[in-house]
């Protein structure tokens, strides 16, 4: 072998050394971070009810049935996601993105603001298995207004069939505190859909500014024409004592 062939076979091995090391070096990094995003999820994921319910209560009040038990609390940045509810069965999803609603507050505009958010939401289930699955074949829809916050607004109950079986979805988004959207979404096998339940859980809804503004409101309102409560106070020590009666000398 020439001394040309020898160099150039050494030169060979090292880039090939070089390349397998580079190759490993990005395999290790990527299986390190993939780790470190696995440990950030589970640190931001709660099955607690207690928690659950505080976390709720940041969003949004709202009554939810005991039929409905707390399943998992999700904190990811920009979204939060909470979930009520069996597996299998009925479920409740609360989410809350750190984003403003759209403009348009029509249909189209809503059902592509509620499209997008559920993207990101079955995104993020790609890490943690076992979440909502809010994926219905619409078969027909019904669009009810509720008032939330002093405004209408529009939700959308659905019929459908989803996981091969007959199935309803109600879904409904509307603005939260702090230029944030939130959206309500309950998935149902129809042989579990309770529609009498749904509406008095969505009528429960308000925001917690609304709720504390109406708590301090009903602890300081009192009726106008309301009489002081009478007190009885000693006498003041400057007030001149009774004049007493005239005594007849004997």
């Amino acid at each position: 072998m020439s001394s040309t062939a020898k160099v150039l076979l050494i030169l060979g091995s090292i880039a090939g050394i070089c390349l397998l090391a580079c190759c490993g070096g990005v395999a290790f990094l990527g299986w390190k971070f993939q780790g470190v995003v696995q440990t950030f999820a589970e640190n931001f994921t709660t099955k607690d009810p207690n928690e659950i319910r505080a976390r709720t209560a940041q969003i949004m009040h709202i009554d939810i049935p005991d039929s409905y038990p707390p399943l998992q609390a999700f904190d990811w940045m920009l979204m939060k996601q909470i979930i009520y509810g069996r597996q299998p069965g009925p479920m409740v999803m609360i989410m809350e993105m750190n984003e403003p609603m759209q403009g348009g507050q029509g249909a189209a505009g809503m059902k592509q603001q509620r499209q997008q958010m559920l993207r990101q939401m079955k995104q993020q289930q790609g890490q943690q298995p076992g979440n909502l699955n809010a994926e219905i074949n619409e078969e027909s829809s019904e669009t009810r207004e509720f008032t939330i916050n002093g405004e209408k607004v529009p939700f959308e109950f659905i019929k459908g069939n989803a996981n091969g079986a007959p199935s309803r979805q109600v879904v409904g988004l509307f603005p939260g505190r702090n230029a944030t959207t939130i959206m309500f979404l309950l998935m149902a096998p129809e042989a579990e859909y309770d529609e009498a339940a749904v509406v008095k859980m969505i009528e429960s809804i308000r925001l917690p500014a609304e709720s504390s503004v109406d708590e301090s409101d009903e602890e300081s309102d009192m009726p106008e024409h309301a009489a002081p409560k009478e007190t009885s106070e000693p006498a003041h020590e400057n007030d001149e004592p009774a004049e007493a009666p005239a005594q007849s000398s004997p």
